[in-house]
């Protein structure tokens, strides 16, 4: 299949911005004015896609599409909406999106054109990676568009992407996991859109037969999704990922490895994102608190080792995000640039606020103070060179970086804002991902990172709410290779089990070692646990099998707790 890609649109911002949004490699893209332009190309020429950007009147792009479709039924037609069409451009602009949206039904279409390049034989590897990544950027960036309204959920199918994705690398799994993890986390929720909207923003408590409503839209999503035949097997992922580690979960009450480990990591980022974000019936919990739940529902609803691996990455972000989102003010006067800047941002992490020129800069500074300023050098008013020259002049301001952008490669300027001031200076266009490297590599330099315990790593909890018994049960049905260290309190004895693969084989504490340990420990119920996976043991000392060794010794204490009752009655 051909893999051109043809832009129509008359007006020339919309055209380099659609081209900017598919600057990969492997696509050649064309672009035309008009829909005679349009219909005598797609004559001519074989287009995968054609992407039609609004005209003045809404018709005028419908009916070219028409004609497209009937003069090459096989090629892919996608008309973009104007915001104009529905609210304020400056409304939508305010929320950081940029100044168009696609149909649903056109976006399903999309995914599916996207899921059959041309085959792997003719593109390296490279290229294939790169159009993955394209792939899975652009599904983002319209889920997240189409979400822009949405004050409880905008945003959270970027934030829970890139935390399950990092939790999934750090267990190093392969790629293809890596990527079913990715695109199901981002699609997880697509089934949603067809609810009453009504109902998801409900304030009160629901009723049973709502709540069974909404629980089926893991079902829609895949219905929605059918069509597409992915690569990736997103379809357990989507569908299990409200499933309890203990099966009191749904849809089917799976257990243990019975869940797809791309659904066990989910199931925790899911739930941490929605308990630390606002709600219709409660405010968000503080991060603290989030995951001290999710550590008190460890081996019930969620799976040890992944929180473990969440724990980590959770302290990992909150060292570099400190105390507070870090702002960023984005100084530029041509809107829809300003737009997506703020859009990648946002979904990066950052708080960002806006301004079109360097005078109003200078007012958003004074009332906000940003961390980094990212500023256009051509702007009317006031242009980024004397924003520069301003800031330095300024004892309170002139240690905020400024980071400069300019369609101009004049090396003479590059040198001239550097020597103002700048931390760096890029040229137009560049790639998002660059800005966002380059960004947190100023902010990393330029700021100290508040340094905390290593407290996280590992699974921490009480023996007074999680037994040994329940431990040993837990990392059992799971398979897992872990340490588990205990503190028994009202002794102050310290003991250690190690486990391969589900099975105890090396048990010891300060007076023994062996079953004779193990026994000993079991009758510790005042304490604390900390639970660390992936740590193998030094030696074998048990030779049982975990659940007869659980079995004999749990048998063994009731035999002498009875004794000790005849005795006292006795």
């Amino acid at each position: 299949m051909a893999r051109e890609i043809l832009i129509v649109s008359s007006d020339s911002d919309e055209k380099k911005r659609l081209k900017i949004l598919f600057n990969v490699t492997d696509l050649d893209i064309c672009e035309c004015s008009n829909h005679k332009e349009a219909l005598d190309l797609v004559k001519k020429q074989q287009f995968s896609l054609v992407i039609i950007s609004p005209f003045e009147e809404r018709n005028h792009g419908l009916n070219l599409k028409k004609k497209i479709q009937l003069q090459k039924p096989e090629t892919e037609v996608i008309l973009l909406n104007n915001f104009k069409n529905i609210r304020s451009s400056e409304d939508i602009l305010r929320h950081g999106a940029t100044d168009y949206i696609i149909d649903l039904e056109d976006l399903r279409r999309f995914l599916i054109h996207m899921n059959h390049p041309a085959k792997p034989t003719e593109l390296e590897e490279a290229g294939l990676q790169g159009l993955k990544e394209f792939f899975f950027n652009l599904t983002d960036l319209l889920l997240s568009i189409l979400e822009i309204d949405d004050k409880y959920f905008s945003g959270n199918n970027h934030t829970v992407m890139k935390l399950a994705r990092k939790i999934a690398k750090k267990m190093e799994l392969d790629r293809e996991v890596v990527d079913a993890v990715t695109l199901g986390s981002l699609l997880r929720d697509l089934g949603k859109i067809g609810l009453d909207q009504d109902l998801l923003n409900e304030k009160r408590e629901l009723t049973e037969d709502e709540f069974s409503i909404i629980k089926e839209h893991s079902q829609t999503s895949l219905k929605l999704l059918k069509r597409l035949n992915l690569p990736w097997r997103v379809d357990q992922v989507i569908l299990h990922h409200h499933e309890a580690y203990d099966g009191s979960g749904y849809p089917y009450g799976l257990k243990g490895r019975e869940i797809s480990i791309g659904a066990r990591i989910l199931a925790v980022v899911d739930s941490y994102v929605a308990m630390t974000t606002d709600r219709p019936y409660r405010k968000a919990m503080n991060r603290n608190s989030a995951v001290e739940d999710i550590q008190h529902k460890t081996g019930t609803r969620y799976d040890p080792e992944v929180v473990e691996i969440f724990l980590q990455i959770i302290q990992e972000d909150w060292k570099r995000n400190a105390e507070k989102k870090e702002r960023l003010l984005v100084v530029e006067d041509e809107q829809f640039m300003q737009a997506l800047i703020k859009l990648h941002m946002v979904n990066e992490g950052f708080e960002v606020i806006t301004a079109e020129n360097g005078a109003a800069a200078i007012k958003r500074i004074k009332e906000q103070k940003p961390d980094l300023i990212i500023s256009d050098v051509m702007m009317p008013l006031m242009d980024g060179l004397t924003l520069c020259r301003v800031i330095a002049k300024d004892r309170a301001l002139k240690d905020i970086p400024i980071l400069l952008i300019s369609a101009d490669n004049n090396p003479e300027n590059r040198v001239h804002g550097l020597k103002l001031g700048a931390i760096d200076y890029i040229t137009k266009p560049f790639d998002l991902e660059e800005l966002s490297l380059k960004i947190n590599t100023i902010l990393k330099r330029d700021k100290r990172i508040r340094k905390q315990p290593d407290a996280t790593k590992g699974i921490i909890g009480r023996l007074e709410e999680m037994p040994l018994p329940e431990i040993v049960q837990i990392l059992n049905l799971g398979l897992k290779t872990a340490r588990v260290k205990i503190h028994y309190e009202p002794e102050g004895a310290q003991g250690t089990v190690y486990f391969s693969r589900g099975e105890i084989n090396f048990v010891s504490t300060e007076k023994c070692e062996g079953e004779d340990a193990f026994l000993e420990m079991l009758k510790w119920n005042q304490g604390s646990f900390k639970i660390r996976h992936g740590i193998q043991p030094p030696s074998v000392n048990i030779s049982k099998s975990t659940m007869g060794l659980l079995m004999d010794g749990m048998k063994i204490i009731d035999e002498e707790n009875r004794g000790l009752a005849v005795e006292t009655s006795s």
